[in-house]
Formats: structure tokens, C-alpha cells, sequence
């Protein structure tokens, strides 16, 4: 019974990260190359030498980056209304999570995650 147990801990939270995992690929498709390209996150995208795709979404409640081979920086859609100090800021920011490659880590976190999810110590570790 206990094994049975695990193993369904194990679907539900596969299960919940596919949701996810759907849910950001409907985020990208339904987004928007930026343009025009405001001088500031084009400047942070020469300094910070990461490539990724900067895209804008009226859906995106604040800015994100994802992917493993095609990076994906996105941004809410009121980002052009944003000062250009806190457009550039945002840039830097989201262009390093890129650089670093840190979507590697956060599906290396949630596959431990999803596989040890009854161990309390997983997600205080990981948090």
C-alpha cells in the first residue's frame, strides 16, 4: 500500500508539471516578439552576451524566463511603459537567468521534487 501511495505522489505532481508545462507553451505561442526593441534591454542583451527570444504577453503578470534550447525572455505586455531604467533592469535580470542557464536547475530541482515529493526535507531544501 505504501508503495502504491508513492508512486501516486509521483503521478500527481508528473501530472501538475505537464500542466505547467503546457500552460508556459501556450504563454509562448500566444506572445509577441517585442518591437520596437527599446535601446535599454537591446544594450543588456549585448553586455550580458545571453541569446533569447524577447517576447511580450498580455497574459504575463510579471517578467519570466524559460527554455532550454531557445530561451525565452517574457514580458507583460505594459512593459513598454514602463522607465527605461526599470525596462533595462528587468532585462538584466531576466537575460542572466538566461546566461546561467538556470532552467536546467529548476528542472533538475523539480524532478527531485516530483520523485522524493514526501520528504519534507526536498522542498525545504530546494526553497
Amino acid at each position: 500500500m505504501l508503495i502504491v501511495l508513492l508512486i501516486a505522489g509521483v503521478a500527481v505532481r508528473a501530472a501538475w508539471l505537464a500542466m505547467g508545462a503546457l500552460a508556459i507553451r501556450r504563454l509562448r505561442r500566444g506572445a509577441a516578439p517585442l518591437a520596437p526593441m527599446p535601446p535599454g534591454i537591446r544594450e543588456a542583451q549585448l553586455r550580458v552576451g545571453a541569446r533569447g527570444d524577447i517576447l511580450v504577453s498580455d497574459r504575463a503578470t510579471g517578467p519570466m524566463t524559460f527554455g532550454l534550447f531557445r530561451p525565452v525572455v517574457l514580458l507583460p505586455a505594459d512593459v513598454g511603459e514602463m522607465a527605461p531604467h526599470i525596462q533595462e533592469a528587468i532585462a538584466y535580470h531576466e537575460l542572466i537567468h538566461v546566461r546561467r542557464r538556470d532552467w536546467i536547475n529548476e528542472l533538475f530541482e523539480e524532478g527531485v521534487r516530483t520523485i522524493l515529493w514526501f520528504h519534507p526535507a526536498v522542498g525545504w531544501l530546494i526553497g
